[in-house]
């Protein structure tokens, strides 16, 4: 196992600087139902699909809408320092939306005044209720937002360091919320900038996600294939997680036995090199190889396009 799991980490190494799933779910299964952003007011989400219609948020959507069950964990997309926690309203709003901290103006939250408008001191609010702000200084986005939060479900505090996938709060209804979800924004550049974190025809080139989030899922006929014929592949969502980042390259479009044929010529070459102990290169090898013909790869095949964007 140690020496698949080694294998997969060089088959998805990427850029540090991306945001991952922020709550414990995969969509389409665990995870109810989504929504997207539209921060342009165009009525399009970055697929181009029409806001307004089903799972696709609404016009001028300031972040991503992801539905789970009450108390599903909620996870940091990035690692870094937290800024902000509000963990005391009412989460229940699905069940009792008169509640007084579901509706306006006790459903906001309200920082602390300070250099957050452009030129000027000021407080911002969210009509999120609960809510969690991680800053990240070593990032390519400036922040992260996480809103509809459960009622002192917070694991964190103001000041403290987080990692990646990291436990933070856990979803609720807090707020404007008239189903349990999480409310997940992403700003740019400063504070309240918000940005889109999908690409698309319609949205940016890059995205911002280590991967599709959307084929968290994906592999999952894949790996009920298998039927014990790879006894060192398990049924474990991280693994499936890491599966995935093979299948969807990062949404490049690359074919991924061409990928698995140059990850075993770079061991080869480490070998040669006596870079990498050759005895644990050859596993990785065997491993590469025995993948291959559950991916549909064949000696010379080139055709298996991860075409998921």
């Amino acid at each position: 196992m140690k020496t698949l799991i080694l294998l997969l980490s060089i088959l998805i190494s990427s850029s540090v600087f991306a945001l991952v799933w922020p709550v414990d779910c995969i969509p389409g299964q665990d995870c109810q139902w989504y929504s997207y952003p539209d921060i342009d007011r165009d009525g399009k989400s970055a697929s181009c699909g029409l806001l307004g219609t089903k799972g696709f948020g609404y016009i001028g959507h300031s972040g991503t809408d992801i539905g789970a069950p009450h108390g599903t964990d909620v996870l940091a997309a990035e690692a870094g320092k937290v800024l902000w926690v509000f963990d005391d309203k009412f989460s229940q709003c699905n069940i009792n939306p008169l509640h007084a901290e579901c509706n306006l103006p006790l459903s906001r939250t309200h920082t602390p005044i300070g250099p957050y408008c452009k030129g000027r001191d000021c407080s911002l609010f969210f009509n999120g209720g609960n809510t969690t702000v991680i800053l990240h200084p070593d990032s390519n986005v400036f922040a992260t937002r996480y809103s509809h939060l459960a009622q002192h479900s917070s694991v964190v505090s103001p000041g403290d360091e987080v990692t990646k996938g990291q436990k933070i709060a856990k979803i609720g209804a807090s707020g404007n919320a008239n189903v349990e979800h999480l409310h997940f924004s992403v700003w740019g550049v400063t504070y309240n900038n918000n940005v889109d974190p999908w690409s698309g025809a319609c949205g940016r080139e890059e995205s911002l996600w280590d991967l599709n989030p959307l084929l968290l899922g994906s592999v999952e006929s894949l790996i009920a294939n298998f039927k014990g014929k790879v006894p060192i592949i398990k049924k474990t969502k991280s693994l499936r997680r890491l599966l995935d980042k093979i299948i969807v390259k990062h949404n490049k479009g690359k074919s991924i036995c061409t990928k698995l044929n140059k990850v075993s010529k770079k061991i080869d070459k480490l070998i040669k090199k006596k870079k990498i102990e050759e005895s644990l290169g050859w596993d990785l090898i065997t491993d590469s190889e025995i993948l291959k013909p559950y991916l549909g790869c064949q000696k010379g095949d080139d055709i298996r396009k991860a075409n998921y964007e």
